[in-house]
């Protein structure tokens, strides 16, 4: 009414109301209670970006946000996964200069994990624009949060490790790299102003050749590097503000990538998985036998030329010294097994592991599991307890149940494989 009394024109067309912030335990904040959470004590102790990016996380439309300093130190680690990232990254941009080029797609030589994240990179892109326009701050947050981390962090990061030391996908690899920080940067950047601004000023100065002195940190770190040659920048802004939204390019994304990547993926956390359950130590080096089914070779067979071609991937993503490929070939027993796409895969496990050792470890695991499985029936097939206890109660000891089934089945699994 005022705007409309005084400026003869309505203050805004649009507004947001955010949800109410409770407590850890959905209480309302209250001097009397004790149970306000301070702000700028958050902030001093957390950043204030990684409040903002918990903010926009919880902010869920038509539900009130439980705030607690557990969930704002979880998204205080995000934070110090993108310096993480961008300091690899510019240290390894700067030493040795790469060449000047005019477009990133100009390249010949961009690789299979190089084509998947440029056109990950365009998808979400694409979702986190829409999600902005719909107001679904959560969604757009989540959306980066799993991108940048489970995405190009976990695995696109990993592989240019040793793509860069490849001289045929060297250049490529680090324009990429540069490419998918910049644009997340900019992506993230109505969530997170501050450190994304600081990061971007330390880019520009990459970008520019200049040399980054000591005086000059980022994340605490210092890089101590000359730049003499120029790499390509798609924005050339002095302050990321002032910067365009990225734009979705159809061009660039390989959806044929996509796939064969997402393939890629399931055979290393096919092997870690057999890791994880055998105590298999992550540093151990095994070998790998992919075996493709006869009577499906015309269906598994494109699965395995795919893996055969990317073996790089997979030996470097899950430790593996040996990788072969084929459709009969001799497993050596013991050996645990997994299936993917239809391809089995193989890993002996003589001088892998002390077998007689993890045998008896599983049989206790067993014992334990049934025991635990027991007592939970036992309530279960009470009808007093099913009737008079809270149904959250009754649904926890039932969840239970189900996931002591689904554990032992695992572990006589195991065991099986030990044995065979």
């Amino acid at each position: 009414m005022m705007g409309l009394h005084f400026m003869g024109d309505v203050p805004f067309k649009t507004v947001y109301i955010h949800a109410l912030i409770r407590d850890p335990e959905g209480q309302k904040m209250s001097k009397s209670k004790g149970n306000i959470i301070n702000p700028l004590d958050i902030m001093e102790k957390y950043g204030t970006d990684a409040l903002r990016f918990t903010l926009s996380v919880l902010a869920v439309k038509g539900r009130d946000i439980y705030l607690s300093e557990e969930r704002i130190q979880g998204y205080r680690n995000f934070m110090n996964k993108i310096w993480n990232a961008s300091r690899f990254i510019l240290m390894n941009l700067t030493v040795p200069p790469i060449t000047q080029s005019s477009n990133l797609q100009s390249s010949n030589h961009l690789s299979l994990a190089d084509k998947w994240i440029i056109s990950r990179l365009n998808e979400v892109t694409r979702e986190v624009t829409t999600h902005l326009k719909n107001y679904d701050f959560d969604k757009a947050s989540l959306l980066l949060y799993e991108f940048f981390w489970r995405e190009f962090c976990d695995w696109y990061l990993e592989i240019a490790k040793i793509q860069i030391l490849d001289e045929k996908y060297r250049d490529s690899t680090l324009r990429t790299l540069y490419r998918v920080l910049e644009q997340s940067l900019q992506l993230m950047h109505p969530f997170i102003p501050f450190i994304t601004e600081e990061i971007w000023q330390t880019m520009k100065k990459v970008s520019e050749c200049q040399s980054v002195k000591e005086s000059e940190k980022c994340s605490g770190r210092v890089y101590s590097a000359d730049c003499s040659g120029a790499i390509y920048r798609t924005d050339n802004h002095d302050s990321i503000m002032m910067s365009g939204w990225p734009e979705y390019n159809s061009k660039e994304v390989d959806s044929e990538s996509i796939s064969q990547v997402r393939l890629i993926k399931d055979v290393v956390f096919a092997i870690r998985n057999i890791r994880s359950e055998l105590n298999i130590p992550p540093s151990s080096k095994i070998q790998v036998v992919l075996n493709c089914r006869a009577d499906t070779l015309a269906k598994t067979g494109k699965f395995a030329k795919i893996v055969e071609s990317s073996a790089s991937y997979v030996k470097w993503l899950a430790n593996v010294e040996d990788l072969k490929i084929g459709t009969k070939l001799p497993v050596p027993r013991p050996a645990a097994v997994a299936v993917v796409k239809g391809m089995e895969i193989n890993i002996p496990l003589k001088g892998v592991i002390d077998i007689e050792k993890e045998k008896e470890r599983l049989q206790k695991e067993m014992n334990k599991v049934r025991e635990e499985l027991e007592g939970v029936k036992t309530k279960l097939s009470n009808s007093d307890f099913v009737k008079k206890a809270p149904s959250e109660i009754v649904a926890k000891e039932r969840e239970r149940k189900t996931e002591s089934e689904s554990k032992l089945q695992r572990l006589s699994k195991n065991l099986k494989m030990l044995e065979g």
